[in-house]
């Protein structure tokens, strides 16, 4: 039965540490990014015509916009980091617990059952 017990425990802890790296992995993605890069493809197909103006026009318009995607890159990226702290830190703490678990499930070693016995 103590076995029984321990072997939930031990598969509680390793089902929590997998749902903490796959919702991790959900977290990357960012669904708010992709139709916005669907639109900029739609966009760039269609063909306008060139002239000198349109072509200064269209350089700066195009260098804020990389400069706003660079800097909400950035954001993001840094958000990503924290989050992946985060969940190293969770992972250390399941894996302290485990080790705890594994310990409390082999028992204590041979050598000290026996001196425990042998004492008058």
């Amino acid at each position: 039965m103590l076995r029984h017990r321990a072997y939930n425990k031990l598969l509680h802890a390793l089902t929590l540490t997998f749902l903490t790296l796959l919702a991790g992995s959900a977290f990357g993605q960012s669904p708010s990014t992709r139709p916005e890069s669907q639109q900029k493809d739609v966009a760039t197909a269609e063909p306008a015509p060139v002239t000198p103006e349109s072509k200064v026009a269209a350089a700066e318009p195009r260098r804020s916009d990389l400069e706003s995607e660079v800097t909400s890159l950035k954001a993001e990226n840094a958000a990503v980091r924290e989050l992946l702290r985060k969940m190293e830190e969770q992972q250390k703490v399941l894996m302290e617990q485990m080790d705890r678990l594994q310990r409390r499930l082999d028992g204590p070693p041979i050598a000290a059952v026996q001196s425990v016995g042998q004492t008058p």
